[in-house]
This record gives structure tokens, sequence and C-alpha cells, in this order.
């Protein structure tokens, strides 16, 4: 027995969230984002970390927080790490390697009429390109 979802084909066995490996049963959501199969708490987290990423104000705050920061000891008056004031870690070329989506979500979410047994009961999400 196989599973569907849009043009993929996967196992039974193997028809899992890809991020934490749950595996699906009959009735789970699940999503499909970059060819990638995720349970609906993945797939939010992924909508979360997106949405920080795109929120110059947020970043905005965090620079000045860390300009703001004093040394904790007298030998370090006046050194300011490079690192402290760049962007967050989330901005990386290496978390879109992981599959981290760099732009902000839309709201294309849509029924692709397919659970993996046949039925249609699936959410799927393309983001831009």
């Amino acid at each position: 027995m196989v599973m569907r979802a849009k043009s993929n084909v996967y196992h039974l066995e193997c028809f899992a969230c890809q991020q934490c490996n749950h595996r699906f049963c009959v009735g789970d959501r699940f999503y499909l984002c970059d060819n990638k199969i995720l349970c609906e708490y993945d797939y939010e987290e992924r909508l979360v970390f997106a949405n920080m990423a795109y929120n110059p104000s947020s970043l905005a705050h965090i620079r000045r927080q860390v300009s703001n920061l004093q040394p904790a000891g007298d030998n370090l008056t006046g050194i300011r790490h490079p690192s402290l004031l760049t962007s967050p870690p989330c901005y990386s070329e290496k978390n879109s390697a992981l599959g981290v989506p760099q732009r902000p979500p839309s709201n294309n979410h849509r029924d692709d009429g397919s659970s993996g047994y046949g039925s249609p009961d699936s959410e799927t999400f393309d983001p831009p390109q």
C-alpha cells in the first residue's frame, strides 16, 4: 500500500513527518511544504519562524537591545562582538538548506484532494517561487 501527497508517492511506513518522524493515521492532517511532509505542529512552527524572520520592527528592537548591552567585567570595556550587531541566525542561508521558508508565508493553503488513502482531506502549502 502507498500514500499519495500531490504527485509524491510514499510507502506506508515512510509516510511520516519529515521533521519529527510522527507517523500519520487515517484522518490526520499533513502539509506538503517544499516537497516535505510535515505534521500540523511542525508546519505551524515553520510559519512562526518565517514570520519572525520578516518582522523588521522586531529586528530593529533586537539591534537596539544589543547596542544597549554593557560589558560584564572591567577588562571588557569597549569590546563589542561583531556577531551581536548582525542579523540573528534565522537569516542565514544555512537555514534555507534546511527548508525554512525564506519569504513570508502567503495564504496559498488549499485542499489538494489527497490524504494518502485517496480521499481529499490533506492541506498543502506551496511557497511562492
